[in-house]
């Protein structure tokens, strides 16, 4: 898939800064430019976040037009149908969504649903549901980067105290290929 505009949604405190960097360091390592900006809105007080992620972007502002955006990553269902909006047509969705629940009327693009917040909680906290999330949208060709060269950039870039719960997010986010 190429994946160059990359949309990032979420609710403050889930980690979409974090996944977005995570993403922009592994495009930089890999020698292609790369831009990042976010709309934090009331993000402190549980507000949307959304994370825009531009790969190959020389010529281009940082912010994603609308309808635009290849991949959108949300963490929750309700911030899927928020962000939509940036996504193109024939543009692909990675949406966080609890077992037994169904998507919100509205989304009907390409999908692939997993229970992020389940793979975290499993792994041992819920707060790295963003790195399951990488991990499954790596194992499923969403992202530029292969599932080892991004599980090495989550090592490289997260802080020693909280690699191992991130790897092993990552690792379990990358088994559920769809």
């Amino acid at each position: 898939m190429n994946c160059e505009n990359i949309i990032i949604a979420g609710i403050g405190g889930q980690g979409t800064v974090l996944a977005s960097r995570l993403i922009a360091a592994a495009a930089m390592e890999s020698g292609q430019f790369v831009r990042t900006a976010e709309t934090i809105g009331m993000a402190q007080r549980g507000g949307s976040v959304t994370s825009h992620v531009r790969i190959n972007s020389e010529d281009v502002a940082s912010m994603i037009p609308y309808g635009s955006a290849d991949l959108l990553i949300a963490f929750d269902a309700t911030e899927a149908l928020r962000a939509s909006v940036y996504l193109k047509k024939g543009g692909r969705a990675l949406i966080n969504l609890p077992d037994g629940k169904t998507l919100p009327d509205g989304i009907d693009f390409d999908t692939v649903t997993v229970d992020a917040e389940k793979i975290a909680i499993e792994c041992g906290s819920a707060k790295a549901l963003n790195v399951a999330l990488i991990g499954v949208a790596s194992a499923n060709s969403m992202l530029p980067f292969d599932v080892n060269f991004m599980r090495d950039i989550i090592e490289k870039n997260v802080p020693a105290k909280f690699a191992k719960l991130n790897l092993a997010c990552f690792d379990a986010g990358s088994k559920h290929v769809k």
